[in-house]
């Protein structure tokens, strides 16, 4: 858990320092922006329900973020919140429950030089809180009801397009995270508007 910890924050510096030489005479080009899209929820659920190995299904997700980017570099830095989604446990006799997993990231952006379609990959640390409810119910009625929670530090990364038309740009991403024992991940559309 420490060395995952340190790589978050190692990760979340170099992102803030290789951008802070393109930020420094440039604060224009501040952005806050919105997607929607499909979440998939991993995790471990070992310590939970030991026969049910590990938990991956797909929910619908959203993300919400702000970020820098200077007209005359082509690097971003991005502030992200995300929300992958709670779906429930595929039903079987006497079990119910469902995962979610939530946090935010701090991303560094770089834009590739390509005309009229923007492509560019991310990388950066991320903070990601799994939570687990299981109930399991017997034939006389009675249930257990465990649960679980953590919370991941860890290296992320993703990349995407963008089509930008004045102050709105349309963006298609795909990100990957590393929390709760599995790599969950958000593939997402969304708009974000430029307002400095």
């Amino acid at each position: 858990m420490a060395s995952k910890l340190r790589a978050a924050i190692v990760s979340a510096a170099a992102a803030a320092c290789c951008a802070s030489a393109a930020f420094a005479d440039d604060l224009t080009g501040a952005y806050v922006g919105a997607g929607i899209g499909l979440g998939r929820v991993e995790a471990g659920t070992a310590g939970l329900a030991p026969t049910l190995g590990n938990f991956d299904q797909t929910h619908l997700a959203y993300h919400l973020d702000f970020g820098i980017r200077p007209a005359s570099s082509p690097l971003a830095l991005e502030l992200e919140y995300l929300d992958l989604g709670q779906p429930d446990f595929p039903s079987s006799p006497g079990l119910s429950g469902s995962v979610s997993q939530r946090g935010g990231g701090l991303f560094l952006l770089y834009y590739l030089p390509l005309p009229i379609v923007q492509v560019y990959a991310k990388a950066g640390g991320s903070r990601l809180t799994t939570h687990a409810d299981f109930a399991y119910c017997n034939a006389s009625g009675s249930c257990a009801l465990p649960s679980s929670g953590s919370t991941n530090n860890a290296f992320a990364f993703g990349a995407g397009v963008q089509w930008t038309l004045g102050n709105w740009a349309v963006r298609g991403e795909y990100e990957r995270f590393n929390a709760g024992g599995g790599h969950p991940s958000a593939l997402t559309v969304g708009v974000d508007w430029t307002f400095l």
